[in-house]
């Protein structure tokens, strides 16, 4: 016949024991690889990226107020406001890049150390 249900019970927690160490080392060789980052830098890095989206669209006004004031198109301003905010945001994914398998990585004095 069968296992009596105590057995089962005990079977059942010792395969989900192995089950936990075995993913517990998996995910260490996997930080080992340098594969899993801890949330805390994935955070560090979303408020990092939009500050410096934030500083660098609010700049555009103050750096373009006296050109734009002098433009006699909408033609003209679309075309001064559509190179700056590409200029913006090309020196915002200057900042950042994607390291291999997607991992964005900063490019700042912070990121290091």
């Amino acid at each position: 016949m069968g296992r009596p249900k105590k057995l089962e019970g005990i079977d059942d927690a010792k395969a989900r024991k192995e089950r936990a160490l075995a993913d517990k080392r998996e995910i260490e060789v996997q930080r080992q690889r340098g594969e899993l980052v801890p949330m805390s830098a994935v955070r560090d890095a979303e408020v990092r990226l939009a500050h410096m989206l934030r500083d660098a669209l609010l700049a555009i006004p103050s750096r373009t107020a006296m050109t734009l004031a002098s433009m006699g198109s909408a033609h003209e301003i679309q075309e001064l406001l559509e190179v700056e905010l590409r200029g913006a945001l090309a020196a915002l994914s200057a900042g950042f890049d994607l390291g291999r398998e997607g991992d964005v990585q900063a490019h700042d004095e912070d990121a290091d150390g």
